[in-house]
């Protein structure tokens, strides 16, 4: 026998698959997300170009000043290079000083009534403290003395250019008057 249906309400609606119920169910959440991208499509877009538009400003004034700085680094490195020459030429050019044949000559030349307490070298330059004291002659006779006989000294004359007296003074010595001096060897 044949089953035969009688439909009493014609106007019902067929039964949706899963898929049409569910894009039904969610279309609006997914039209609300993709505005959402959109809106932040927009967003960025526009944050993209307001920062290139002073970037591209800026990369134009770079092109300007771009040969400057190039100019700027080479004489940088020019100026790196002439530095590390210069050392290298003082180091060659420096007169290396041998204390040996300087105080021999330094004795040599000391009267007997002149006595040294100090002797220093600082860039290049000797230096001499001491006293003298009046015997047989004055005080600045003996210094006179000592320094142009140390002019006259074989290795001080080669090495030196000039032996000058920076300062003289009495001072009172153990109750003794003597004249301090400080000379300097350039």
């Amino acid at each position: 026998m044949k089953k035969i249906d009688i439909n009493l309400y014609p106007y019902q609606l067929k039964k949706e698959n899963r898929f049409t119920q569910f894009v039904n169910r969610y279309i609006y959440f997914i039209f609300y997300g993709l505005i959402i991208l959109l809106v932040i499509q927009i967003v960025l877009f526009l944050v993209v170009v307001i920062i290139y538009i002073p970037y591209r400003g800026l990369v134009k004034q770079w092109n300007i000043l771009k040969p400057e700085v190039n100019n700027i680094e080479s004489l940088k490195r020019e100026i790196s290079y002439f530095k590390n020459q210069k050392t290298q030429y003082e180091s060659i050019l420096t007169h290396k000083i041998k204390f040996s044949p300087l105080l021999a000559d330094i004795y040599a030349s000391l009267p007997d009534n002149l006595w040294l307490e100090e002797i220093g070298f600082k860039d290049k330059v000797v230096s001499l403290s001491g006293c003298v004291l009046r015997w047989k002659e004055d005080y600045l006779v003996s210094i006179d003395r000592f320094i142009k006989s140390m002019e006259k000294a074989p290795y001080i004359s080669k090495v030196f250019r000039q032996v000058e007296l920076k300062t003289s003074r009495k001072i009172n010595f153990f109750g003794v008057e003597v004249m301090r001096l400080d000379i300097e060897l350039r």
